[in-house]
């Protein structure tokens, strides 16, 4: 009795359980990955205003009043900004990268990030923001 050969095929590669695999790699590498910060950004430690941290010795204090005035570690500045960004390169010669920036509350948004601004291009590569320590996290009154 003679049988029927077979014919030999060759394995099929099935497609779909690899594009399936693709995908939860993709989506892995996707939430896995970190992305640094733009360059020359300043990196901003957010303050909790319920509690209170000591600002470190070495690090410059600048502070800005409602009125818009400047006054780097209590010295007043000029209202140029070409004035205050040569006193904020000489606060950064000494070699202090730490910045503590302590803003009136009623200050302008503007204001505080043009002396942002001009912390980064002084050579600032970390800014501390003070705040003012109250209970329960309510608001302090003036």
């Amino acid at each position: 009795m003679s049988f029927p050969r077979r014919r030999l095929e060759a394995p099929a590669l099935e497609l779909a359980p690899l594009v399936d695999v693709l995908f939860l790699l993709l989506v892995f590498f996707m939430v896995a990955t970190r992305f640094p910060d733009p360059p020359g950004a300043i990196s901003i430690e957010r303050p909790a205003v319920s509690a209170q941290g000591a600002v470190p010795e070495r690090a410059v204090r600048l502070s800005l009043s409602a009125e818009g005035a400047a006054a780097l570690e209590g010295t007043l500045l000029p209202e140029a900004a070409p004035a205050r960004l040569e006193a904020l390169r000489q606060a950064a010669a000494t070699g202090s990268t730490e910045l503590s920036l302590a803003a009136d509350q009623g200050a302008a948004h503007g204001e505080v990030l043009a002396l942002l601004a001009l912390a980064e291009q002084a050579g600032f590569s970390s800014l501390k923001l003070e705040t003012q320590h109250t209970k329960e996290g309510k608001r302090a009154q003036p």
